[in-house]
Formats: C-alpha cells, sequence, structure tokens
C-alpha cells in the first residue's frame, strides 16, 4: 500500500551519496627539498660570515675601529646563543636531531673564530688590554657554551677530552694577543717565534695521543640516545685544531714573516700522528698510511736541513744550542717509535735519553777530534820507540818472547782438569 501512497514516499529521504576519493598529490619537488633539506641555516649562517668578513675589512686588509670590531663581536655572540637555543630545543623538545645537529655544527664554526673577529681585537684595538679582555670573556663564554651542550645532551665526552677542547680554544685565543705582548715589549716578531709556534701546532696531537692513553678505559655505551649523537664531538675535537693553522698561517701575513721550509717540520709530524688514529678505507688504504707515516717524518727532517736560525738555551757548560735538525730528528725518532716501535719504546726511549745525555754532557766535536788527534800521535809515537831497530834488540824481544810463552803454556795445562788428557795411543782391537 505505501507504494500507492506518493505522500508517505516523499518523505523518505534518499541515502547519501559516498564522497568522490580524495587523490593525494606529491608536493611540489621546491617545497620538498626545503622541506627535508631545510637550506635557511646554512643560508643564516652564510649571510653572518659575510657580514663579518665585510665588516671588519678582511677582504682588503684594512684596520678598523675597536667599536665596530667589539659590535661585531657582540652581535656574533648573540647569533650564536640563537643557534646554541634552537638546536636544543630542536633536539630536546622536538626530537629533530638532525636539524639541531645542523645548528650546533654551525655554532661549534662560529665559536672557533673563523670569522676572524677574536684575533682582529686582539691585533688590531689600540690598548693591548682591550684584546686581551675580550679574548678573555670570550674563552669563558666557550667553555660555558661547550659545557652547555654537553650537560644537556649527555653525549659520550670524557673530563680529558672536554679539557683538550678549552686547551685548544684557549691557544686560539692567547696566542694573538702574546703575539702582540712579545711584540711590543719584548722583541720584534721573527721567524724563530713562528717556529715555536708552530711547534705548538705539532704538539696538540702528541697531548691529545697522551690524554687519550690515560683515559683509554673510558667505558663507552653499546647505544648511544639519539640525543646524544646530535652533539659534534668530533666537530668539537677537530674544528679548533684547524682554526689554529689557519690563523698561525694569517699571522705570517700580519707580522710580514715569510714561510720557510722549516716552519713546516713540526706540522708534518703532527699530521703524522693524526693519520696514526685513523682508520683504513676504500680510498685510503692501510698501505698508504703506512707508507705516509713512514715518509712524513722523514720529509720533516729533510725540510729542517737548512741553519736558519738557533735556540742558544745555555752558553756555560753545557752549552745547549736548538737547531730546527736537531729538533726535527728528535721529534722523527719519538714519532717512529710511538707509530711503529711501541711495543719496545722503554728500549728505544732509554737508548735515546742515554745518547741525548752523551750528546748534552759529553765532550764536544772539537774535544773529540783534538783527543784523537792526540792519542793517535802517542799510539804511533810509543810503537816506533818499542819497535826493535838492532839485531841485539830482537834478539831480547825474543827472550822476552820465550819466557811469555813458556808462561801462556803453563796458563793452558792449568786450565785443564787432572786425567782430562786423552791418549793418542790406538784402541787394543784396532
Amino acid at each position: 500500500m505505501n507504494e500507492l501512497n506518493p505522500a508517505e514516499n516523499a518523505s523518505i529521504e534518499p541515502p547519501p551519496l559516498p564522497r568522490p576519493p580524495r587523490i593525494m598529490r606529491p608536493r611540489p619537488t621546491l617545497f620538498r627539498l626545503v622541506a627535508e633539506h631545510n637550506p635557511f641555516y646554512l643560508m643564516s649562517a652564510a649571510c653572518m660570515l659575510a657580514s663579518c668578513l665585510a665588516l671588519t675589512n678582511t677582504v682588503t686588509w684594512n684596520p678598523i675601529a675597536t667599536r665596530r670590531l667589539l659590535t661585531l663581536i657582540v652581535t656574533l655572540n648573540l647569533y650564536e646563543a640563537a643557534l646554541l637555543a634552537i638546536a636544543l630545543f630542536l633536539v630536546g623538545g622536538r626530537r629533530n636531531p638532525r636539524d639541531g645537529r645542523m645548528l650546533l655544527l654551525l655554532q661549534a664554526f662560529f665559536l672557533a673564530d673563523f670569522t676572524f673577529l677574536n684575533a682582529e681585537i686582539a691585533t688590531s684595538s689600540g690598548d693591548f688590554g682591550i684584546g686581551l679582555i675580550v679574548n678573555g670573556v670570550l674563552f669563558v663564554l666557550a667553555a660555558i657554551k661547550i659545557g652547555l651542550v654537553l650537560h644537556v645532551l649527555r653525549p659520550t665526552f670524557t673530563l680529558m677530552q672536554y679539557g683538550f677542547v678549552l686547551l685548544q680554544l684557549a691557544i686560539l685565543f692567547a696566542m694573538p694577543s702574546v703575539f702582540r705582548w712579545v711584540n711590543l715589549h719584548r722583541h720584534e716578531i721573527g721567524p724563530r717565534d713562528f717556529y715555536a709556534l708552530w711547534w705548538i701546532v705539532a704538539l696538540l696531537p702528541a697531548v691529545y695521543e697522551l690524554l687519550s692513553r690515560i683515559d683509554g678505559r673510558r667505558a663507552i655505551p653499546l647505544s648511544v640516545a639519539a640525543r646524544a649523537q646530535a652533539a659534534p664531538t668530533t666537530t668539537y675535537l677537530a674544528l679548533p685544531y684547524l682554526s689554529l693553522l689557519t690563523h698561525f698561517g694569517i699571522l705570517h701575513y700580519v707580522y710580514n714573516i715569510g714561510f720557510y721550509a722549516a716552519h713546516a717540520a713540526p706540522v708534518l709530524l703532527g699530521l703524522t700522528l693524526v693519520l696514526n688514529r685513523l682508520n683504513p678505507t676504500t680510498l685510503v688504504p692501510r698501505r698508504d698510511l703506512l707508507i705516509l707515516r713512514f715518509l712524513l717524518p722523514m720529509a720533516a727532517v729533510l725540510v729542517s736541513l737548512g741553519r736558519l736560525f738557533e735556540f742558544p738555551l745555555h752558553d756555560t757548560y753545557p752549552v745547549i744550542t736548538l737547531t730546527p735538525l736537531n729538533l726535527a730528528l728528535d721529534g722523527a725518532f719519538l714519532t717512529y717509535v710511538w707509530c711503529f716501535l711501541r711495543p719496545n719504546a722503554r728500549i728505544f726511549l732509554g737508548t735515546w735519553a742515554v745518547a741525548k745525555s752523551l750528546y748534552i754532557f759529553g765532550p764536544t766535536q772539537r774535544q773529540m777530534a783534538r783527543w784523537f788527534d792526540s792519542s793517535w800521535e802517542w799510539a804511533t809515537t810509543s810503537t816506533e820507540r818499542m819497535m826493535p831497530k838492532t839485531v841485539a834488540d830482537w834478539g831480547l824481544l825474543g827472550l822476552v818472547g820465550s819466557f811469555a810463552f813458556l808462561a801462556l803454556g803453563f796458563w793452558v795445562s792449568l786450565s785443564r782438569r787432572p786425567g782430562a788428557i786423552v791418549s793418542e795411543e790406538p784402541p787394543s782391537g784396532a
């Protein structure tokens, strides 16, 4: 009956039609690349670096006002604080370790003074105290920044490694001020000062090797949290060293001192110690690493053959004068012992210590030559006097010889045991 009643049929609503399927369209390529790689952090750091280099006249090497330098240093530290805060927020709050690690790497780059602001304030400021104070404050801030990252992210980074990073930063921030003070109050900076400077660079890998041996039993966890992996610990160890190499190379230009071949000797020895810690890879196999570790100390000795400058340490006895050659020889020997002869290091180091003691406290080459000449003259004169010249002299010598040979024969006879002489008669059965 309902089919015959059109009014009732009109009150019934038809079922809803299904929604059309939603078509997922891929994002545009540019938007996808931006979302995945986020290049804006790198662009921001590039703008900051370019601005610092442009405003400090680094391109033209012209001096600038101290007030502008201080303004740039304050601005850069504010920028570093922003990088650090955003990085720790992304790693801890948003669980985005990739972007956070990128920001921490950029902050470490600026912390290692690749903008050269710290060196500029030490070398170009009118007052020596201003540069020293500013670099001291910046060193304390750098220690706080790295300590904050290590405290929040808690990576596998020991106290000794943290101290080694601070040692590199202390040398990086202090060396321009030290050179400025020496140049103003002691003597004009020369090649000898830079040679000592490059030895400081070479000793840093040796110091880290020593610290790693002392700190070699530190516990390393089997698994590290993602937030801990975001901490750029390797960058903290390596980037200040690269900055030191760059700064010391620029100081040659600042003080108008040429780079001599002997200056490369400490760097070659330090590079050998760095290569000693590298593991073989496909690009650098084990054989190539061994060859480099063997040849680099030899190259350090070869470039030190010239006698450009000396370091007299003691004028009276014992006279101690250091030269690039004997320093390179000692450094190459110690490097070879560390890289190849470590199991027998005590024997080689003991022999080296005895040889150095004889070299320092023993006679000089001139004295040894004089003693040899006098000894040879005495020996030849005595031999000539003792040689027989007549038949009677030869007869007298024969008498002396007869008694001497008789005594030797008697001594040989006494040395045998009684009854130990074998009879020379043939056996009875023969």
